[in-house]
Parts: C-alpha cells; sequence; structure tokens
C-alpha cells in the first residue's frame, strides 16, 4: 500500500473511535469487528450522501488509504472535491490539494495543487505549514518550499516573515527557478545588501532575465556589490531597454541628462525620457526639465509645467533648485498663479505680456485665456483669437488646443469646425493631454471623424501616459479592453487594468504647486 501522507494521517487522527479501534493489529478480524467496520462506512456513506462535508472527508481518507473500504484515489478525490465545495471544509480543501500535488484521483496539476493548499491555509488549516516544513526537512522538496516561502512573505497562516522566507527562496533560487532568484536579489537590494544581490542579479541576467539585466547594470554602473564600470553598467542597462524594460529608459535618459557614464546629450536623454515617463514619475520630472529649458525638444512651458506639477512633491529639493536664477520660468509661474488660484486677469495680463518681450510662446496663450475669460471686465474675443494665433505661430499645443475650441465653437471668429479639427489634431500630436483625450473620444464615436476605436485607445493611452486621462476617457479606454482591441499592448492584464481605469481621477496638482512653490 502506497504511503500516506503526513496530511492524511493528521486525518485520520480525528476518526471515530470505532474506526480507530478498526485500525488495530490483528492478524484475525472477527465477525463482530466485520460488522461494526461494515456498519461505520454505512453510517459514514449515508452521511456523506446528504452532503455531510465532515463525513465527505472522512471517508475521502478512507478510500485514499485503503482503510475499511477498497482503495481507489479517484473516489476520494470526489469526495474531498465535494467536501471542499464552497470552501466548507478547510481540511478536505487541503487533502484535495494533495491529490493535484501527487496525481493520484486526478491529473497533476501543481499550480492547482498550490492554490488549494493555501486556501487551507487561510481557511484556518495552519497544520499544513507545519507539514511541509517537516518535508522540506526531510526530503528538500521544491514544491513543499514555495509554498512556505509564499506563506511567509505574504504573511498567509503566519505572519510575514522574510528571514523565514529566505532559506526556502534560496532554496528554489538554487535549483534555477529564475524568477525567484531575481526576487530574492531585489529583497537584498532594498535592504542594503547589494553584496548578496549583485551575484544573484548577474547570474539571473546570463539565464535571460531583462529585470535582472537592468538591476545588475546599475549595480556595475553606481559600484554596489561589485566593481564599479560605469562605460559597462551603462551598456547592460541599454540592453535592458533594448528589450523593453521600461525603468532602464529612465535611467538612460538621466545619465545623458547628467553626464553620468556617457557624453551628456540632451537629445538622447529626451528621447529616453519619454519613453520612461509612461511608467516612471522620475522620469517625468526630467522631462519636465527638457520642455521647461529647452533641452532635446522645443521649450514648451505648458507641457514642461504639467509634467512638474505632477513630480513636484517627489522632487522637492531638485525643484528648488531647478527654479533658482531661472527668473522667466518662475515669472510664468507667478502669472499662472494669478489668473488660476487668484482670478486676478488684469495682473496676470501683466505679468503675460512682460514675458512676451522674451518670446515665451505660451505667455501668448495664457493672455489669450485671460482676454476670453467671461469673467474679466475687459473681455475680448477677437483679442484672445490673435494672442492664440501667435502663440501657434511660436509653437505652443496649448494654444492649438484653445484653437480647436475657438473654431469648434465659433467664438470670435465664423465657426469652422473642419479648421478646428485641424488644430485638435495638432495640439494632440504635440503631446496635450486635453487634446489626446478630445481627439480619442472623437475616434471612439466617429464625431467628425471615421469611427477607429483602435487609434482612440491609441490616444487614450498616451494621455494616461501623461497623468491627463479624463473619466469621460478612461470609461472609453475601459470599454476598449472589455472588446480587446487589437492596439492595446497589455490585454493579458486586461482585468486589472480595467480596474485601475475605474480609480482614474485627474488631481489639481497645478493649483497645489502654484500655491506651494510660487512666492
Amino acid at each position: 500500500m502506497k504511503r500516506i501522507s503526513i496530511i492524511l494521517a493528521m486525518i485520520m487522527a480525528f476518526t471515530c473511535a470505532t474506526t480507530m479501534n478498526a485500525q488495530k493489529k490483528t492478524n484475525k478480524v472477527s465477525k463482530i469487528a466485520k460488522t461494526e467496520k461494515k456498519d461505520t462506512v454505512s453510517i459514514m456513506t449515508a452521511r456523506a450522501e446528504k452532503g455531510d462535508a465532515v463525513a465527505q472527508n472522512i471517508l475521502g481518507a478512507w478510500y485514499y488509504s485503503g482503510k475499511f473500504v477498497k482503495q481507489d484515489y479517484k473516489k476520494a478525490a470526489e469526495l474531498w472535491a465535494k467536501a471542499a465545495k464552497n470552501n466548507e471544509n478547510p481540511e478536505a480543501i487541503g487533502n484535495l490539494a494533495m491529490c493535484y500535488q501527487t496525481g493520484h484521483g486526478v491529473t497533476k496539476d501543481s499550480v492547482k495543487a498550490m492554490g488549494l493548499y493555501l486556501l487551507s491555509i487561510k481557511k484556518g488549516n495552519k497544520d499544513i505549514i507545519l507539514q511541509h516544513e517537516k518535508i522540506v526537512k526531510n526530503t528538500g522538496s521544491l514544491f513543499s518550499s514555495r509554498l512556505l516561502s509564499t506563506c511567509y512573505t505574504k504573511g498567509i497562516g503566519a505572519s510575514k516573515d522574510m528571514e523565514k522566507a529566505i532559506p526556502y527562496l534560496e532554496r528554489i533560487a538554487k535549483a534555477g527557478d529564475l524568477e525567484t532568484e531575481t526576487d530574492l536579489a531585489r529583497y537584498y537590494l532594498n535592504n542594503s545588501q547589494a553584496d548578496k544581490a549583485a551575484p544573484l542579479f548577474k547570474d539571473a541576467a546570463k539565464k535571460g532575465s531583462v529585470s535582472a539585466l537592468y538591476f545588475y547594470g546599475l549595480l556595475t554602473h553606481t559600484g554596489k556589490g561589485t566593481k564599479q564600470n560605469k562605460e559597462e553598467g551603462v551598456k547592460l542597462i541599454q540592453k535592458a531597454a533594448d528589450k523593453g524594460f521600461n525603468a532602464a529608459n529612465y535611467q538612460l535618459g538621466k545619465f545623458y541628462y547628467t553626464g553620468d557614464g556617457v557624453v551628456k546629450d540632451y537629445n538622447k536623454a529626451f528621447n529616453y525620457l519619454k519613453k520612461g515617463a509612461v511608467t516612471n514619475k522620475d522620469a517625468k520630472w526630467y522631462l519636465s526639465q527638457c520642455y521647461i529649458n529647452g533641452q532635446g525638444t522645443k521649450q514648451d512651458y505648458c507641457l514642461g509645467t504639467q509634467y512638474l506639477a505632477d513630480t513636484y512633491r517627489a522632487h522637492d529639493t531638485q525643484t528648488a533648485k531647478a527654479l533658482e536664477g531661472n527668473s522667466v520660468y518662475n515669472n510664468y509661474l507667478k502669472g499662472l498663479k494669478k489668473y488660476y488660484v487668484d482670478n486676478d486677469y488684469a495682473g496676470a495680463i501683466s505679468v503675460f505680456r512682460a514675458l512676451q518681450k522674451k518670446n515665451v510662446a505660451e505667455a501668448y496663450t495664457m493672455e489669450a485665456l485671460c482676454l476670453g475669460s467671461n469673467d474679466y471686465a475687459n473681455h475680448n474675443s477677437k483679442k484672445a483669437l490673435k494672442s492664440l494665433l501667435k502663440a501657434d505661430n511660436l509653437g505652443s499645443v496649448a494654444a492649438a488646443f484653445q484653437l480647436y475650441k475657438t473654431y469648434t465653437d465659433g467664438i470670435g471668429t465664423n465657426k469652422d469646425e473642419t479648421k478646428g479639427l485641424s488644430y485638435l489634431t495638432k495640439a494632440a500630436n504635440g503631446g496635450y493631454g486635453q487634446a489626446l483625450c478630445e481627439l480619442g473620444d472623437k475616434y471612439m464615436k466617429g464625431d467628425g471623424v471615421i469611427k477607429d476605436q483602435n487609434k482612440a485607445a491609441e490616444y487614450y493611452l498616451k494621455a494616461e501616459a501623461q497623468g491627463q486621462l479624463t473619466n469621460a476617457s478612461a470609461k472609453n479606454l475601459i470599454k476598449c479592453y472589455e472588446e480587446k482591441l487589437s492596439a492595446l499592448p497589455d490585454l493579458n492584464n486586461a482585468k486589472e487594468r480595467i480596474e485601475k481605469l475605474k480609480m482614474t481621477k485627474v488631481a489639481d496638482n497645478l493649483t497645489s504647486m502654484l500655491n506651494s512653490i510660487v512666492k
């Protein structure tokens, strides 16, 4: 008879007294004992057929071990599955997990077994942890090591304890599990143990881990945990970027912006930062400086301010230092505060007209917004239009967006939706967040353009990357994920993306920043 698992043995310990007596060693079983066994099986079967989960669990143990009945793994698994239904019996869930782990009575499925073990533990069956600790000690089981590492890292059935998890993680990593090796290296790195992290990252990088390639490159560049070689570090990070690891784009952008280990190159910096900004706020901060200072791209105070407003809190010291001596941009921020916070349109116009002498494109855009406001006593739509056209000629994407609204609504000029659409497209292609959402909405509905939901999704993703996705556009993007449009690069994570999009909220970061840093 095959060896009964420790888990099963635990169950058998709780079997009724009659059953325990029936298991006593004997060479001759009396007729009375046979009758008692038969009665016990009959009683337990009757209870199990009525849906008694405890009886189903115990009867399953008998079929699994061949005690009192003919051994039948399939029958055992079926009984445990019934007892485990609706998460009713934690012990049965654990026993069913054992079936999937061993392939007894069901098709072997380690993933399903792991899920069931964890569910059983969550439901209170903590004995599984003790049992698998013994298994690891006696056999070195990688499956049990993975189960235990999960319990201790996530706090399932036990307190979170990385010190207890590490021996199991190390065992799995040494066995060649690339993901675990990389995760363990990241843990060491995050806990100031670069000397332990570096060799693990190096090994994982050789095995094909892109994230390990990036981190080993970073450690090589900084000289933490390994010999410093900035040039080699940049090469490794470049390889990670080429393989699609987005954090590498940010790091390369930062290197080229500051000239750290490479020749300073604002054009390269801007291109890498633009890619990195999709998921990295640190990249957004450096990107704000590129726009504000015209480094690697055309100067655009509007786009620069958008990125800065989204990141200044995390870079307060850097922001303060960057603003020192930049009187032109500081005055622009003062003008913004007068307009957005103080509603002092006359004061704002005075500031922006002074900046026009410095050839600041956004100064004309903001003057137009002041002149076009119905709350301004000297409201003048025609003069506002002239300022917008001047700003557009100087390359202001914000002006292009305002011109879209001006011509679409016929404000201070004849209504011209065709011209308005051309300005909207210009603003969107220039990276203006509101324009990206607006144009995406039009393609989503077929409003003035040929309906193209894939194109709409592309615009929405660009707006989201800038933190400019509106609530309405977020709802449309959710529809795109629900319909599994081909333009979406992450359909495998559609459910997670939908949940994240439901939480979309455009924060008023600009007002917060103006109140915080404008004196």
